[in-house]
């Protein structure tokens, strides 16, 4: 007999219902008062309450208690239990964040976390969060007319940063290796956080002064967080920020010096500059281009120096670092490159070069310029001591390179080392060639530099080495450009051990446009029985034309080729003078009709016009030369 299918449905209902899962309700949440509340705007026994403390406590662990200012049931009231409940899911949240990704954080504050407190501020600006000092409880103080308890992430924030402030006490003896890398970013976030700047002292004789600063302190772990495994975008962080912190010493150095020596030896200040020196030495290899460009510039310190006075280098700064071999290893870089104008992809580099080095570049006068962040530091620690200056020449004579050379001796002249560039030039004499690079370097930028000892050391060579004669010519040449017998001529004929010889002089025209503007400076010295004119000819054409004669001296070529012509009357040199009337006879045929450029030279020099004359032949000098410079009877007369 079947039974009625009425039978089986209740039957089934209740064996379903048996069967299925039991629905877990979230427990009410533990909540506590300041005082007394009195009637509650919200329903303590709420699902999305009960939800969210759920979602708590599965991130702590176990249940927290609410515990919460009366007066924030006052001031919120109309919104109070979407406030509380928001304010608590955002704590799960931020909470749940910090056990995720900062297990050394949590750790440490998980297993006391009792309490998550509400209190009210009316003087508060914001929400601020704080784990107490018990270590049971995390605060959420409120201000007035606040949007929200607790902001999103707001708890995340303010715990690690309360948590990260204390790391470099934690680890002050150093980093284990083994520490999350959270934590080591944290650690390297706090200690680069610690900047303040130095600070000097009333009395730097009688007081700490910089040694014992938490800026050096941070410096010194740092350095020695440095080594710790680590991922290298963390490594790479550190050490763009250590590098940084070279401008801490620098600054030290140049605005409070005497707190700095003052600073006893194992100060935290000096342990700091020493690990920075040893950091840079020690990872030299891995700094890139702008890097050691940044660091020349941190390294070679100046002193403060009057307007117009040379500035010298601070002997005490950055003890144990090499800026001899810093500065050398950049001159054989640039030696071996070929002293390039140009490095594709590595710009920085030239940088590096333009600072160290001061390469010499052409203007558009034709005049030879540095670049505009040369400052002469490398060779202001080279001529320091005598020990750098051997150093130096040392490097000189090994690398046997005649444009470093040159480079090196005209630096040393523009910086008016007029001493200094003697004793290196004296120093390479025994290598011809690389003696003479350096003498057109001293040449060049000769200026107005008091070149007494120069010229007693030019003499001996001429008397020494004859066939040098010709690169000497050029020296006196641009020592005396303006005829202003800044050369003793007299003496030189006198002494000098025999003139130059027209191998000498052609030597010295090779210089080009300068020597060709200066060829009548040095007629003194000229030997006899040869022409003048045999030399001086085939290169004048190249001397006319060239468009930055004129730099040089603003009435040149005309007015070079006056002086040469009155030097040949001077000495009835009509066989040169013929010469020369000849060449400038050709030169007109080729001018455009109605050019009279050189009519008069080649009226003047026609035969029977030149009168001897025993005045003192005297240039003029440049148009724009200072008053105090100008000499009565220094514009030159016509020949």
């Amino acid at each position: 007999m079947r039974a009625p299918l009425s039978y089986f449905v209740p039957f089934v209902a209740i064996c379903m219902a048996s069967c299925a899962p039991v629905a877990r309700v979230p427990p009410d949440a533990n909540i506590t008062f300041t005082a007394d509340p009195g009637d509650l705007p919200f329903d303590r026994h709420g699902a999305r309450l009960r939800t969210a403390t759920s979602a708590l406590a599965g991130v702590t662990g176990s249940p927290l208690t609410l515990d919460l200012d009366v007066a924030l049931l006052r001031e919120y009231r109309s919104w109070f239990e979407t406030g509380l409940v928001t304010a608590v899911e955002n704590a799960a949240h931020d909470l749940g964040e910090l056990k995720r990704t900062r297990p050394e954080m949590w750790g440490q504050m998980a297993p006391r976390l009792k309490t998550l407190s509400f209190r009210y501020d009316a003087s508060a600006p914001k929400v601020t969060v704080k784990h107490d000092a018990d270590r049971t409880s995390v605060t959420v103080t409120v201000p007035a007319k606040a949007s929200t308890f607790l902001p999103h992430e707001a708890a995340l924030l303010a715990l690690e940063a309360e948590y990260d402030a204390g790391l470099p006490d934690r680890y002050a003896k150093g980093v284990p290796g083994w520490v999350s890398v959270p934590e080591k970013w944290a650690y390297f976030r706090a200690l680069t956080g610690q900047k303040p700047p130095p600070k000097k002292p009333d009395d730097p004789a009688a007081a700490k002064g910089v040694a014992n600063e938490a800026r050096a302190l941070s410096i010194e772990r740092a350095i020695r967080f440095y080594d710790v495994a680590m991922p290298q975008d963390l490594k790479a962080a550190i050490h763009e920020w250590l590098l940084s912190e070279g401008n801490y010493f620098r600054d030290a150095y140049l605005v409070y010096p005497d707190a700095v020596k003052a600073s006893p030896v194992a100060s935290s200040f000096h342990r700091a500059e020493a690990a920075w020196v040893g950091w840079t030495q020690k990872g030299a290899d891995r700094f890139t281009d702008l890097e050691r460009f940044t660091l020349a510039k941190l390294v070679f310190v100046k002193q403060p120096a009057p307007e117009r006075s040379p500035s010298r280098p601070v002997a005490f700064a950055f003890p144990g670092f090499d800026r001899m071999a810093f500065g050398l290893r950049v001159f054989e870089e640039w030696a071996q490159a070929g002293h390039p104008k140009f490095v594709p992809g590595r710009e920085r580099l030239l940088e590096l070069f333009d600072f160290i080095i001061c390469p010499f570049e052409l203007d558009n006068r034709g005049e030879r310029t540095v670049p505009a962040i040369c400052e002469h530091d490398f060779y202001g620690v080279a001529v320091e001591t005598e020990a750098a200056q051997k150093k130096f020449l040392d490097f000189m004579l090994a690398q046997k390179d005649e444009v470093l050379v040159e480079t090196a001796l005209g630096n040393l002249m523009r910086m008016k080392q007029a001493r200094a560039a003697a004793v290196f030039w004296r120093g390479i004499e025994a290598e011809e060639n690389l003696w003479k690079a350096g003498t057109h370097g001293i040449a060049d930028e000769v200026g107005a530099t008091d070149t007494g000892k120069m010229q007693d050391e030019a003499l001996r060579v001429w008397q020494t080495h004859p066939g040098r004669r010709g690169a000497l010519l050029y020296l006196l040449s641009q020592i005396d450009r303006y005829g202003n017998d800044r050369v003793a001529w007299g003496a030189w004929s006198d002494l000098g051990g025999g003139r130059a010889s027209a191998a000498d002089f052609a030597t010295f025209l090779g210089n080009g446009r300068r020597a060709f503007a200066t060829a009548w400076v040095v007629w003194p010295l000229l030997g006899r029985g040869w022409s003048r004119a045999d030399a001086l000819v085939p290169g004048l054409d190249a001397f006319i034309d060239d468009p930055l004669v004129p730099s040089y001296h603003p009435q040149d070529p005309q007015l070079a080729l006056q002086q040469i012509v009155s030097r040949m009357c001077a000495e009835k040199n009509f066989a040169d003078l013929a010469k020369m009337h000849t060449y400038f006879v050709e030169r007109i045929k080729n001018l455009p009709p109605g050019d009279k450029s050189f009519a008069d030279l080649a009226e003047t020099t026609t035969r029977g016009r030149c009168k001897p004359n025993a005045r003192p032949v005297v240039r003029a000098e440049p148009l724009d030369a200072p008053q105090g410079r100008r000499e009565a009877g220094s514009v030159a007369p016509s020949p």
